[in-house]
């Protein structure tokens, strides 16, 4: 079942935009929405590809349960932060609120620290394993 948690998002998410939609904007339709879901969609998209390829070995914290390397992780080490990230810029300005990167900007930052630290627990799991998989992958 954990494997299919981020398809359980979508119905929040898309009802989420719906609201901001129909409700907030009395159904008119603006620029910031078009340009939102182009962000929104194939970042939820990736984001959800992500999570299931690394099926098992997803954990909310740093562990080292096996090295994920194909599928998105054949070239990024940590496509959840990426695409979590670029989802996350989508629905602010799909929702028109561009004050809310004060916030995203922190929420970068721990993202960053997160993955130095898997960085590092992933190096003393797997050691060279782990070492020549950083050095043909980005972030």
């Amino acid at each position: 079942m954990k494997r299919y948690t981020p398809f359980l998002l979508a119905v929040p998410l898309g009802f989420a935009l719906w609201a901001q939609v129909v409700v907030v904007h009395g159904g008119v339709w603006h620029w910031q929405f078009t340009v939102g879901l182009v962000l929104i969609v194939p970042s939820f998209i990736l984001w959800a590809l992500a999570r299931y390829q690394l099926g098992d070995a997803f954990t909310p914290r740093a562990e080292a349960r096996k090295l994920v390397t194909n599928g998105l992780y054949a070239r990024i080490r940590h496509p959840i932060y990426i695409f979590a990230e670029c989802m996350a810029v989508g629905i602010i300005v799909f929702m028109r609120l561009p004050w809310l990167f004060i916030v995203w900007i922190p929420a970068v930052g721990w993202q960053v620290i997160r993955a130095k630290r898997e960085n590092l627990v992933l190096e003393q799991r797997f050691g060279d394993e782990y070492r020549r998989y950083r050095s043909r992958t980005w972030f």
